[in-house]
């Protein structure tokens, strides 16, 4: 699922930087908690990548890489992401049970 934090209207700034944790009351995923994917409930859990799934940049849950940079030209910036739902960390996919699931993460941005 394609997803975009879009920056706009930055006066005077020209790059920003993009972060993403566990939200209030989120957690990684896995029994240990100590997954890279957000936990979703139901033994789900969601990936978020910078770009492309894959071969983009992960923005693990248990191990964050360094602030995602985004340039801002002419006041305006987009970080492009990709979230995905997986098999929770430690799980199989028939531990996997029907329903809806949700796992809040918040995204940071900072401009330093």
């Amino acid at each position: 699922m394609p997803l975009s934090i879009v920056l706009s209207n930055c006066s005077g700034v020209t790059i920003a930087e993009v972060e993403a944790k566990a939200g209030t009351g989120g957690t990684c995923s896995g029994d240990n908690l100590d997954g890279d994917s957000y936990a979703a409930g139901l033994n789900t859990a969601f990936e978020i990548w910078g770009g492309d799934a894959d071969t983009g940049v992960k923005l693990s849950c248990k191990t964050p890489p360094a602030a995602q940079e985004v340039t801002i030209t002419n006041g305006a910036g987009t970080y492009p992401m990709t979230s995905r739902i997986v098999v929770a960390n430690g799980k199989s996919l028939s531990d996997v049970t029907a329903g809806d699931v949700t796992a809040p993460v918040t995204f940071v941005v900072t401009y330093p």
